[in-house]
């Protein structure tokens, strides 16, 4: 099984940094990263900060 995340191009909490420390835990796991752009996802802003922000 692979572990997946998600990783927001304009998510100013969670950045790449974090993620790649989060998968390092997780030695003898299959790891991927799946990149979203808000753009491409219909929206100006996808970033946790941005719920709040609307």
């Amino acid at each position: 099984m692979t572990l997946v995340s998600n990783t927001f191009f304009d998510d100013e909490m969670w950045l790449l940094t974090n993620l790649r420390e989060l998968h390092a835990l997780f030695e003898d796991q299959n790891k991927a990263s799946k990149p979203v752009h808000p753009k491409k996802e219909g929206e100006k802003s996808i970033g946790p900060l941005d719920f709040f922000k609307e």
